[in-house]
């Protein structure tokens, strides 16, 4: 028993020795990787492998029947032209040196080219591009031959958007066809990443004819012609050849204000005849705020007036004197231009019949007057007259003897 045990203790120490001299070499071949291990124990060999900057690792298992010789193995299979970490586990515990690189990159391999692993992205934008092969290989290349519903044949370079085409990629080695991916349905519908901002201003320069349709080819349209400071609602309908592509887009904007339209008549008359009342005609404000204001001008006096409607009424002016007024629209932004007139003011009529009363009133005292003066001389020619008469009749009586 004694020497039994000797013996496992001797081959376990010789296990030891033979897995710390664990090294390996690994080189690219047409079908993936040799493994070449050096002084090989007896038992199971692990090589894993995974693509640079990826996650997934690929595992293969060999076992070794021979001990202390030179162990190859084959990992087959791979993808041509892609880079590689690799690692060597002896007994699913112990890591064997690696005496080449760190990475391998595996040789070109077009008999295992698999069409489906081809990286093809759709593309979103003229001129399309749908991707080339994830491999580096100086000799491989790719071209893409599309075809719409009528079977013409186009290049990538050649698409239009809107309209659905079949490609398939020709992968070539040395400008030769060797195999074909499967084939990409293509189309370009030419959105943006920005198309919720297809209206992002509306811009109104002036005031002209409205066009109801526009049609254009730019990233950008003013529409003129609308009304200031209204409601529209706006609509892009996208259309390529004549055709409507995509849904149409809506959003209600509102123009900015814009200049009042002018004061059509203006109306002055004398309401007394140092009363002036002023009324106009008057239809769009073109803004938020719609106030009126008429301004009263004579030499330095300046009157000013502001209403809602266009009527104004300015009192105890000057009499027999000329005023200038202005009457203009404002929208709390901008104003029209100013409607001016004239007007003269009368005599004051006031005044005259008072002065007319007065004379009325000194001429009736004036008659009271003359009236009272024609009594009292009438009064005094009748005592006149009766005292003569007495006069005469006490001289005519006659003596008694």
């Amino acid at each position: 028993m004694a020497g039994l045990c000797n013996i496992k203790i001797l081959l376990l120490w010789v296990g030891i020795i033979v897995v710390a001299d664990c090294s390996y070499t690994i080189t690219a071949i047409k079908f993936g990787f040799r493994i070449n291990i050096i002084n090989a124990a007896h038992g199971n060999y692990t090589i894993s492998v995974k693509e640079v900057n990826q996650i997934e690792t690929t595992n293969k298992t060999f076992q070794n029947k021979n001990q202390n010789q030179t162990a190859s193995f084959e990992f087959p299979n791979l993808k041509p032209c892609t880079t590689y970490d690799h690692k060597l586990t002896f007994n699913g515990k112990e890591t064997c040196e690696n005496n080449s690189n760190k990475t391998v990159t595996t040789e070109e391999m077009t008999e295992f080219l698999q069409p489906n692993e081809t990286n093809q992205t759709r593309p979103t934008k003229l001129p399309a591009e749908i991707g080339n092969l994830p491999l580096k290989c100086t000799n491989l290349t790719i071209e893409y031959i599309c075809s719409d519903s009528t079977n013409i044949t186009k290049n990538l370079s050649q698409l239009e958007p809107f309209t659905d085409y079949n490609c398939t990629g020709q992968i070539k080695e040395n400008n030769v066809i060797i195999i074909n991916t499967t084939a990409v349905r293509v189309k370009v519908d030419c959105e943006k990443s920005g198309e919720k901002g297809l209206f992002t201003s509306l811009y109104v320069p002036d005031r002209t004819t409205a066009h109801e349709n526009k049609m254009h080819t730019q990233d950008s349209c003013n529409i003129t012609g609308l009304k200031p400071y209204t409601n529209y609602t706006c609509e892009v309908q996208p259309t390529y050849k004549g055709q409507d592509v995509r849904q149409k887009t809506e959003k209600k904007v509102t123009t900015k204000p814009g200049v009042p339209e002018n004061i059509s008549s203006l109306s002055a008359t004398l309401e007394a005849h140092n009363v002036i009342t002023l009324t106009c005609k008057h239809k769009e404000f073109n803004g938020p705020h719609g106030k009126y204001t008429a301004i009263l001008y004579s030499g330095v006096t300046r009157l000013t007036k502001h209403n809602n409607n266009c009527e104004f009424k300015f009192k105890d002016l000057s009499y027999l004197t000329t005023y200038e007024v202005e009457v203009f629209a404002n929208n709390g932004i901008l104003s029209s231009n100013k409607f001016r007139k004239s007007i003269h003011t009368l005599y004051n009529d006031k005044a005259v019949i008072g002065f007319m009363v007065f004379l009325i009133i000194l001429m009736f005292v004036a008659l009271l007057i003359v009236i009272y003066i024609l009594k009292c001389r009438k009064s005094q020619d009748v005592n006149e007259d009766i005292k003569l008469n007495s006069t005469a009749i006490y001289a005519n009586v006659p003596q008694l003897h």
